[in-house]
This record gives structure tokens, sequence and C-alpha cells, in this order.
């Protein structure tokens, strides 16, 4: 009888502590993914806003060229 408690006792703990883990474990993937896809969206804001830098240039440029052929 006590070798039945003591098992049951100790499947009992095994699944708390495995469930308590991944809540976890789940947590902290999800902050990671979240730091991740922070630093992409950073980066995609920072080309975006070279790219009108670029663009602006480009438009300043063709108009200087446009005006010269007149």
């Amino acid at each position: 009888m006590v070798k039945k408690f003591q098992f049951i006792l100790f499947i009992a703990f095994f699944l708390i502590g495995g469930c308590s883990n991944d809540e976890e474990q789940s947590v902290q993937s999800q902050s990671n993914q979240d730091h991740v896809f922070k630093e992409q969206k950073r980066a995609l804001d920072k080309a975006k806003g070279v790219e009108l830098m670029l663009k602006n240039a480009a438009k300043k440029q063709q108009q200087s060229i446009t005006e010269q052929i007149k």
C-alpha cells in the first residue's frame, strides 16, 4: 500500500512539474520570438526610410536632368 501511494505521489509531482515547465518555456519562447520580430520590424522600417530617401534623390536627379535638357 505504501509503494502504491509513493507511485501515485511520484506520478502526480511528475505531471505537475511537467505542466508548469512547459508554460514557462512557452512564455520564454514567445518573448524571444517577440524580440526577434521586433528587431526585424525595426530593420524593415529603417530599410523603408532608406528606400524613400533614395527615391527622393532619384526624383531630384531626374528633375535636374530634365531641366538641363530643356
